[in-house]
């Protein structure tokens, strides 16, 4: 078609939707046209060239190929290490055929997602890569998704996940003190940077680190310890996952501290018979491997040379009367507890029963009983003779250092039994052997008048009979 002299060309555009009649979007002289899509269809396009001298007149119309109009094909993909140390990385993703804009979001931790990049191209090489640099990106778990758009939609990634782990800095300060001295209260100053954790290890005596802490706290009381010299030290940590941690370094370390040894205790008897007995040291509450050095003395006399021991009970024999003093100290390596105050066993060896005990078996009113010597007879010792009548009661009738008596105190006849015991005092307390006996009849030779007491009962009976010492016949 030629157009006349003067007159215009001008374009028509038809679309037309799914087969539906064509409908005409465009007129005008130029000769492209942006067609704004905003449902994914099939759309085929047509063109004619029209002047208008009075009437219209137009070509044949040009027919499009079919376009099939839709969002990017497929999902971006995102390339990203799942570990970073620096903070600094580059996010990398696909891109998609028929994209016109790439949204890389980020999300820290659990918070809220944002927009950190927004690109935008007509037209994007396909297939092919994007990239972005993230940077000064602190410690935690950063998540980033990728959304492949163009004007009929988009087409979201997976998201994808890297975490950031940046040393903790050094802990500022780390102290430890003792209250009881079997307890440590440790407390540290805070790091800088980002703690999921911090570690605290104790020394005892200059030996091995073991760990004693791990958790968020800044302080940690350390209990159940033994008397000696302990360290503490204490680093933060980053945590990621199970098996990955950051941590600072060097370890933040404190001074010094010594747990002294708690003091011992001594028990023993107060008093002991026989000059055998045990005495029993207690294990000082923070005690571990507890050496025992002790030393004993006599009356008043001087100290013995320490004795050391691990055993906690000591066998004593053989111990002359007197008050045996004990005083102890317990030592574990180095760090010694002071001297407990003095324990003092008094041993008051009980004299033996005297081996025999002789008296005439008649006589004229008078006896002389004899006894054996005991054994143990100290010089503080003595014997206890007591004397009874038939089944009187027992009067004493000497007290002494021999071992005879001649009885003149008692001219009745009958039978008498003698008894004699060793004994000894201490603290006005009397501590005697068993005793030992004999019996004798005594006869008058002398005729003498008897006088016999005859006692009653309430209803005059005759109840029991005395003579005139009183003792029952």
């Amino acid at each position: 078609m030629t157009a006349p002299t003067g007159a215009s060309v001008y374009y028509q555009v038809y679309r037309k939707l799914n087969s539906v009649s064509y409908s005409k979007i465009y007129q005008g002289s130029g000769r492209t046209y942006l067609d704004t899509l905003s449902i994914p269809n099939l759309y085929v396009y047509r063109v004619r060239a029209c002047v208008n001298d009075g009437s219209e007149r137009c070509s044949d119309y040009r027919t499009s190929n079919e376009l099939h109009a839709r969002p990017p094909v497929g999902n971006p993909v995102i390339s990203l290490t799942s570990l970073n140390y620096s903070g600094d990385y580059t996010v990398s993703w696909t891109t998609p055929t028929i994209t016109t804009e790439f949204k890389l979001s980020e999300k820290f931790n659990d918070g809220a997602w944002k927009i950190i990049s927004n690109q935008q191209s007509e037209s994007f090489p396909s297939p092919g890569t994007r990239n972005y640099d993230v940077t000064n990106r602190g410690s935690g778990q950063y998540s980033y998704k990728v959304q492949a758009c163009n004007r009929l939609g988009c087409n979201t990634s997976s998201e994808k996940h890297i975490d950031v782990a940046h040393k903790p800095g050094v802990p500022t300060s780390i102290t430890q003190v003792s209250s009881d001295m079997k307890n440590t209260n440790i407390s540290w100053g805070k790091s800088s940077g980002t703690v999921s954790h911090y570690i605290v290890e104790q020394s005892k005596n200059g030996g091995s680190y073991n760990q004693v802490y791990k958790g968020k706290n800044i302080t940690h009381e350390v209990t159940g310890l033994t008397a000696g010299k302990y360290t503490s030290r204490v680093k933060a940590c980053y945590q990621v996952g199970a098996a990955v941690q950051q941590c600072s370094t060097p370890w933040a370390i404190s001074s010094e501290i010594t747990l002294v040894l708690l003091p011992t205790s001594i028990e023993a008897p107060a008093i002991d018979n026989d000059g055998i007995y045990t005495i029993t040291f207690t294990k000082p509450s923070n005690g571990d491997s507890v050496t025992y050095q002790w030393q004993e003395r006599l009356n008043s006399g001087a100290w013995s040379q320490t004795i050391s021991t691990t055993s906690m009970n000591v066998s004593q024999a053989k111990k002359e009367n007197g008050s045996w003093s004990y005083r102890v100290k317990a030592c574990e390596l180095t760090l010694c507890s002071g001297y407990t105050s003095e324990k003092t066993v008094v041993v008051l060896l009980i004299p033996g029963t005297p081996p025999s005990l002789e008296t005439p078996t008649e006589n004229v009113g008078i006896s002389t009983v004899k006894w054996g010597k005991s054994s143990n007879m100290v010089p503080s010792a003595y014997y206890k003779l007591s004397r009874k009548r038939a089944a009187g009661s027992y009067t004493k009738v000497y007290e002494g250092i021999e071992t005879s008596f001649r009885d003149t105190t008692t001219s009745a006849s009958g039978t008498h039994t003698y008894e004699i015991k060793a004994c000894i005092k201490s603290d006005a307390k009397e501590y005697c052997s068993e005793g030992r006996t004999t019996t004798t009849s005594r006869k008058n030779t002398q005729t003498q008048k008897r006088v016999i007491y005859i006692h009653s009962d309430l209803l005059g009976s005759p109840a029991a009979e005395t003579d005139e010492n009183g003792e029952i016949l």
